[in-house]
C-alpha cells in the first residue's frame, strides 16, 4: 500500500490519487486498521465478481485462481484503462486494447 502526502491510502504506488482509489486515511486510521480493511482487500484479494459485468471475468470459470492464486496488477488495470475492474491486461479473454492512460 502507499501513503500519499495527505494521509489517505492507495493500493499501489504510481496509481492516481483520486477517491475510486482510495483505501484508508490515517488521519482516522491506524496502519493495521487500513491493512486489514475491507476496501484495501476488495481492491487486491478480494473483487467481486460483479463488478466485472460484461467481461470475461464475469463468467469465467478459470477466474478465482486468476485474480486470487496468479493475481494481476491493479496498478496495471488503473493505467491502462483507468479502472482497476477489467480483465487483466494479460488475459487472453480480454478484448480490450491495451492503452496507456497518461
Amino acid at each position: 500500500m502507499m501513503i500519499c502526502a495527505d494521509g489517505k491510502v492507495i493500493p499501489r504506488e504510481q496509481m492516481p490519487e483520486t477517491d475510486e482509489y482510495f483505501c484508508g486515511d490515517l488521519t482516522t486510521q491506524t496502519i493495521a486498521e487500513v491493512w486489514n480493511g475491507d476496501l484495501l482487500k476488495e481492491m487486491t484479494y478480494g473483487m467481486p465478481r460483479e463488478r466485472f459485468q460484461g467481461l470475461p471475468c464475469s463468467d469465467c470459470d478459470e477466474r478465482n485462481e486468476c485474480h486470487n492464486v496468479i493475481g494481476f496488477c491493479i496498478r496495471d488495470l488503473a493505467v491502462h484503462y483507468g479502472d482497476i475492474y477489467q480483465t487483466p491486461t494479460n488475459c487472453y479473454k480480454s478484448t480490450l486494447p491495451h492503452i496507456r492512460m497518461t
